[in-house]
This record gives structure tokens, C-alpha cells and sequence, in this order.
């Protein structure tokens, strides 16, 4: 039992657009955001309604909080117009399903997601990441757009944490607790870290939150 010295989150993701490219392939799902919205909307419901199950079984199981999320929704991909109308409403239902039974969510985008971050906040989410600087994202700008409606999380770019060394990735990351908390956020990778991620640079992201408590 960890009790207090860990929060354990548990994945419920692919409400809409990682589930209809799943299924239907990349390029018809793209074909059928302008054929047929009617038909996405029934894919976005039945993904949306498989991670709601998905997530109420995580949380009955004892975790703190659900990531949900879907990388195809970036705006390197789609538009924020076609976030607006085919995921934020999903992205929003399985929050509110999520918190209502005493979960923390977060909301994950990667790529380019600097377009959609207001529309992100308006899902109702608890967090919102990764911050992919890699993928386009302004940490800073982000701050400014939403950082009063929504903790950020992430930051730190995996090209850095895969190619730095141990002491830039730790000026990198005390750089970004200045400018974006240390209240209101979650310092961590600006996407999932890279395999072969020496351990020492990890470490380095670690201490440097560690060393703001």
C-alpha cells in the first residue's frame, strides 16, 4: 500500500479520434469528418461510452486519477473547429463521468495542441498535457491562454531528456517551474520518454521538482 506517496493514474483514453482512425484507418477517417459527421458522432459515442467502462473499472480498482485523451486530436492533425464539434463534447463526458465518482482527470493532446488549449480547458478536465514543445506547443503561451482554468503537465522535451545531458535537462526544468508554477504544475515529459532515455537525466527532471518543495 502506497498510500499518500504515490498518485496512480489509470489509462481510459481513445474517446474519439485514436478510436475511428483505429477503426476505419487514417486516411477514411479523415474521408469521413466531411462524409459523413454523422456516422463519427456514433463512433465517438461508442468509443466514449467503452472508456467510460474502462475507467469506472480503474477507479472501483483504487487509482487517483484517469488520463484520457487522444493523440489523433492534435491540431497538427485536425483543425480546432473539428475538435470543437467531434471530440470536446467526448472528452467532456468521460471527465464528468470520471470526477463524479472522486477521480482526477487529465487530458492528453500531443503534437501541436497550442490551437486547441482553450477548447482543451473547456472539456472540464483537472490537467491538461503534454506540453509538447517538440510537437510545436509554447509552454508559455499556454500559461497565458489557460493557466487560471487548468493545471499544466508536462514540459520537458523528450528530444532533451533522450540527447542532454543531466545537468541541461535540470536547467531546462527548474526554466520551466519558474515560468509555469511551481502552483498549478506538473513538470514532466513533453511526451512519452524516449526508450533508450539515459536514467540519470530522468533523475535530473525528478530532483529538480523535488528541489522546489
Amino acid at each position: 500500500d502506497l498510500g499518500d506517496s504515490a498518485f496512480i493514474a489509470g489509462v481510459a483514453a481513445s474517446q474519439t479520434m485514436n478510436s475511428l482512425a483505429a477503426w476505419r484507418g487514417s486516411e477514411q477517417a479523415m474521408l469521413d469528418l466531411a462524409d459523413d459527421p454523422i456516422f463519427v458522432h456514433e463512433v465517438m459515442e461508442r468509443a466514449t461510452a467503452i472508456s467510460i467502462e474502462v475507467g469506472k473499472a480503474l477507479i472501483e480498482a483504487g487509482v487517483d486519477g484517469i488520463y484520457i485523451g487522444d493523440a489523433w486530436a492534435s491540431a497538427s492533425i485536425i483543425s480546432p473547429r473539428i475538435y470543437e464539434e467531434f471530440c470536446l463534447p467526448y472528452h467532456r463526458k468521460a471527465a464528468q463521468a470520471f470526477q463524479a465518482l472522486g477521480a482526477k482527470v487529465y487530458l492528453h493532446i500531443c503534437g501541436d495542441s497550442g490551437p486547441l488549449m482553450e477548447l482543451m480547458a473547456d472539456t472540464g478536465v483537472d490537467a491538461i498535457e503534454p506540453l509538447d514543445v517538440d510537437g510545436g506547443v509554447n509552454p508559455e503561451e499556454a500559461k497565458a491562454k489557460v493557466g487560471d482554468r487548468v493545471c499544466l503537465k508536462g514540459g520537458v522535451s523528450t528530444r532533451l531528456l533522450l540527447d542532454g545531458s543531466p545537468d541541461e535537462v535540470y536547467a531546462e526544468a527548474e526554466r520551466l517551474i519558474g515560468l509555469l508554477g511551481p502552483i498549478g504544475l506538473i513538470l514532466g515529459s513533453a511526451d512519452d520518454i524516449p526508450r533508450d532515455t539515459p536514467f540519470a537525466n530522468i533523475d535530473a527532471m525528478v530532483r529538480a521538482a523535488k528541489d522546489t518543495i
